[in-house]
């Protein structure tokens, strides 16, 4: 369990950092995800967002969801 979470934590550090120059960052719900996931789905936000600082998949146990970076809100679905 604590290595899981270890792992988790990692993961998400070093997602954010392939990130990082992306200027828009969209949240991507997995398809068997909790439902404050599924309302989160395709929720494009630029960089600074705070929510970014506090919210970052995967959150939760068994999270598939994931954040992907454009640099522009063009053909963000």
């Amino acid at each position: 369990l604590i290595l899981r979470a270890m792992s988790y934590s990692r993961y998400m550090q070093e997602r954010r950092d392939q990130l990082a120059g992306a200027a828009i960052w969209v949240f991507r719900a997995d398809e068997d995800c909790c439902q404050e996931h599924l309302d989160l789905d395709a929720l494009a936000l630029p960089l600074s967002h705070p929510l970014w600082g506090g919210y970052f998949p995967p959150t939760t146990w068994n999270c598939g969801c994931y954040v992907v970076g454009t640099s522009s809100n063009d053909g963000v679905a």
